[in-house]
């Protein structure tokens, strides 16, 4: 049953960003590059270290949030989930913004000790970090 439940949850996840993606103009990108990026800053992110994750930022993003703000809303979330386990899965879509900008949108599924965590996280096409989100 918590097979099927986590398949449920990547499958809805990645639902939401095709249909996200389908809002603008889908784009070609470097799907693997998304992938291995996408890896690594699920590396940062399982460290807990909320400055490091700050950093995965890209330059004009950074002085908009604060590791104090990541420790405050996620520290409750990752305290009930427990030790991290695995990446279920990953789900990714390039959308171009009405303003033009593309952005590569990744959704990841985590398996923790108690839980399963999906991170949304928004890269520009340099692979820097524009978003980040924890549901």
């Amino acid at each position: 049953m918590k097979k099927i439940t986590s398949m449920l949850l990547l499958t809805l996840a990645a639902a939401l960003i095709f249909t996200a993606a389908a809002c603008g103009a889908p784009f070609d990108y470097d799907k693997d590059q998304a992938d291995k990026r996408t890896r690594e800053v699920i590396d940062v992110l399982k460290t807990g270290d909320y400055e490091a994750i700050v950093g995965l930022f890209r330059e004009d993003l950074q002085a908009l949030t604060t590791a104090a703000d990541f420790k405050t809303a996620w520290d409750p979330y990752l305290a009930d989930a427990g030790a991290f386990a695995e990446i279920k899965g990953i789900s990714t879509a390039g959308q171009t913004e009405k303003s033009g900008e593309e952005f590569i949108i990744s959704a990841v599924q985590c398996e923790y000790e108690n839980a399963t965590l999906t991170y949304t996280i928004v890269f520009d096409t340099d692979f820097n970090v524009a978003g980040l989100y924890l549901k």
